[in-house]
């Protein structure tokens, strides 16, 4: 089985070669930006199975590019990574259909298990899809 393809993007060195080393191994391979240009640009060359990404950066913030995600791949899922969560930052990134949020700072293992969660998930929903699809005769 492949692993599983995650993009990070933080304008955090410190954050991103964390999260990757944290994720890369037996189960994940990572890809680290440290914009959300770039990230959109590589998104366009390469396929992911999940974007992880901080909600405040310069140039193109979290949410604009949590937006650009769902237009172009709707079905990636998307953790925001953050340092404070208000109810109004919570409420849009529900809203733009981000699949969670992990707050900083954060523990390896607290990283590791909600990945594992969303990727659980998504597979749940995907076989809860394929098994509603009329059996071929």
């Amino acid at each position: 089985m492949d692993k599983a393809n995650i993009l990070v993007v933080d304008d955090e060195p410190v954050v991103l070669e964390g999260v990757r080393r944290i994720l890369e191994g037996d189960r994940y391979s990572v890809e680290i930006c440290a914009n959300g240009r770039a990230a959109l640009d590589l998104l366009q060359k390469q396929d992911f199975n999940m974007v992880i990404t901080d909600l405040k950066m310069p140039e193109m913030k979290g949410q604009e590019l949590l937006k650009a995600i769902k237009i172009l791949q709707p079905e990636i899922p998307v953790i925001i990574i953050t340092g404070n969560i208000t109810v109004g930052n919570a409420i849009d990134t529900m809203k733009n259909r981000a699949i969670d949020y992990i707050l900083k700072p954060f523990s390896p293992d607290q990283l590791r298990e909600k990945v594992a969660r969303v990727f659980k998930e998504k597979s749940l929903l995907l076989d809860e899809i394929y098994l509603e699809e009329p059996i071929p005769k």
